[in-house]
């Protein structure tokens, strides 16, 4: 007991040799780049400049630290900001009138919601369309609008999937999606059907129509 080893002779002819261990935890390397400071666009940039230096601390007083840090904050807000992805949406102009004469579609709708039922209907055979509310054959599109009046959209557009219609299949919400600051997200809770439609159009581009997000007023 407390007597020293001879590793080498213990060791000998058993081909053993020395190793470099692996760092401990705590001595880390970051390898990610280094971003460069935020670009703001401001017609107030000398004034900035004037609180960051400090000269206009005589005039401010207690507020500079605050409005430094302020500063700093947005500056770092705006440049993780830049990174995100975001869609985004542009309006579409000049495109030619929708004739749908001669199609056959198939609409699903909701008893809790067979106004809107009513009032898409219209607006399909007033394009030309043929619609039926029942399963039948020949059908050239499937448009669910269960979504919008259902306690769980995102089941209701599962069901719809599963039915494995011969036609390409349209799932319709409503205050599901947001195009700007004016338009107001009512119905958060329909954003699982666009989820589960752009993963359907993905695997199964064959059977995917589209998404569609009508407004609170047709």
């Amino acid at each position: 007991m407390g007597s020293a080893v001879d590793w080498e002779s213990f060791y000998n002819g058993t081909g053993a040799r020395r190793v470099d261990l692996p760092t401990y935890a705590f001595q880390r390397q970051r390898y990610w780049p280094e971003s460069a400071p935020a670009i703001t666009a401001d017609d107030d940039t000398e004034f900035w400049k004037a609180v960051e230096s400090g000269e206009l601390a005589d005039l401010l007083g207690p507020v500079l630290p605050e409005l430094r840090e302020w500063r700093r904050e947005r500056n770092a807000r705006s440049a993780a900001e830049s990174w995100r992805y975001r869609i985004t949406w542009s309006p579409l102009s000049g495109l030619p009138e929708p004739t749908l004469t001669g199609r056959r579609w198939l609409v699903l709708g909701s008893e809790d919601h067979k106004a809107l039922a009513d009032t898409v209907i219209a607006g399909l055979t007033r394009h030309g369309a043929e619609v039926v509310t029942e399963p039948t054959d020949g059908l050239n599109g499937v448009l669910s609008l269960r979504a919008p009046g259902t306690q769980d959209p995102a089941a209701s557009a599962l069901a719809d999937i599963a039915a494995a219609w011969d036609a390409p299949l349209w799932l319709a919400t409503r205050g599901a999606v947001s195009v700007g600051a004016s338009d107001h997200l009512e119905a958060p809770d329909q954003t699982a059907v666009w989820g589960l439609g752009r993963v359907l159009g993905l695997e199964q581009p064959g059977r995917w129509g589209g998404l569609v997000d009508l407004p609170a007023e047709l």
